[in-house]
């Protein structure tokens, strides 16, 4: 329900369980939060300390340690406050909160004016910033691909204006499906559920700009369209940079904060944009959006799992996802 909850409102989701068997049942969506980047928080409970032979006591840190999440115990009644700020430091990764038996009787007297952190975004300006430029420089046919990181309505506008500004037509990952719903250059969806038709517009291109998006095999097409091209990955979170295909850059920063930067010193140099936009492309993308693939027919009374979801596609009502700040989910909590 948390990673649901956080997918559709792009907001930090709270989840709560009891201790012991609760907790290890919330293995699989931990790990589906963190290799997603989903930003939730796990409540659980704990044993008291002196409570040793509880049959209910296990090593939690250590169990939610292996999922790669993020572990903060709720120390007393009087920290409370700022040990849940804690937990909402990182909003981009999923975490889990200890809170044991003892502090839950005075959980009372936590102080309402406890501080909480905002999530620093750095704003890239070293020897990567300048490779990067000079890649998309000379970049003749560069694609922006946006990922659930960039589902921001600042960052769809920071981007399109770069894409404007550099000549390259638009992508998502799965995750960020339908963020340039109607634009003109849209690719669509980049990776293996992709619609087959704007397969060859990705494969002619030689940059790919990715933002908010760690590019994993799926998105790559089992690496096929990282040949032969420049990779340049901008995300606020650093882990996700080179994490499943090695960058030539990589930039660490909000992305719409980033683009701004990079058109800014596009513009001083005055590089020309590329002609990797055209009318005729314009016009081929509109007809294949138009177009819908017939449901291909297997003999077998099965259904290509691509027909399904262009399928589910077209009944559903389309909503671009929209990711939150940050700092308004911690004034929320």
């Amino acid at each position: 329900m948390a990673l649901g909850y956080s997918l559709i409102s792009g907001k930090v989701s709270v989840s709560s369980v009891t201790y012991g068997p609760g907790v290890t049942n919330t293995i699989t969506a931990l790990v589906e939060g963190v290799k997603g980047s989903t930003p939730m928080v796990l409540l659980c409970g704990d044993t008291d300390v002196l409570d040793r032979q509880n049959p209910q006591n296990i090593s939690q840190r250590e169990f939610i340690a292996v999922t790669g999440a993020g572990f903060e115990p709720i120390r007393s009644a009087d920290t409370a406050a700022e040990d849940i700020a804690r937990a909402f430091v990182a909003p981009s990764s999923s975490g889990g909160l200890s809170l044991r038996t003892s502090p839950m009787i005075s959980i009372g007297r936590m102080s309402p004016t406890s501080p909480l952190w905002s999530v620093c975004a750095t704003v890239a300006a070293s020897e990567d910033l300048d490779n990067a430029i000079g890649m998309i420089s000379a970049a003749k046919r560069p694609v922006i691909v946006a990922g659930r990181g960039a589902a921001s309505p600042g960052a769809k506008v920071a981007l399109l204006r770069l894409a404007e500004r550099i000549g390259a037509p638009v992508a998502t990952t799965l995750k960020g499906k339908d963020l340039f719903a109607g634009e003109p250059f849209n690719l669509g969806i980049m990776g293996t559920a992709r619609l087959p038709a704007r397969v060859d517009v990705i494969l002619a291109s030689d940059c790919i700009i990715a933002f908010g998006a760690s590019l994993n095999d799926l998105t790559i097409s089992r690496g096929t369209f990282a040949k032969e091209k420049r990779i340049i990955q901008i995300n606020q979170d650093p882990t996700a940079i080179s994490k499943n295909v090695v960058a030539n850059a990589g930039l660490v920063g909000d992305c719409a904060e980033v683009t701004d930067l990079i058109v800014h010193w596009l513009d001083e140099a005055e590089i020309p944009l590329s002609e990797f936009r055209s009318p005729e492309l314009a016009e081929r993308l509109a007809a294949q959006f138009a177009t819908r693939s017939p449901i291909a027919d297997n003999g077998d009374g099965t259904v290509d799992f691509r027909d399904a979801l262009h399928q589910l596609d077209r009944i559903l009502p389309c909503k671009p996802p929209v990711r939150t700040a940050a700092t308004s989910d911690l004034q929320r909590a």
